[in-house]
């Protein structure tokens, strides 16, 4: 990614709700596994998702929107 869509991406992680922020960082940065992440942080797996999915969408739209 150029400078300006990193420092994009950047903005739009902090602008997360901390919990996806966290489950996200985890998963993607960290590649911890979902069922791990849950274990973690005292979620189910099903909650890892739907934050991995929250998060996604999220950032997705963000990205397209400085593009």
């Amino acid at each position: 990614l150029g400078k300006e869509a990193m420092q994009r991406l950047s903005q739009a992680l902090f602008e997360l709700p901390e919990r996806t922020r966290t489950v996200f960082f985890l998963c993607r940065i960290e590649g911890i596994a979902y069922a791990e992440v849950g274990e973690r942080l005292g979620i189910s797996l099903s909650a890892v998702n739907k934050h991995m999915a929250k998060a996604i969408e999220f950032l997705m739209t963000r990205m397209k929107e400085g593009a």
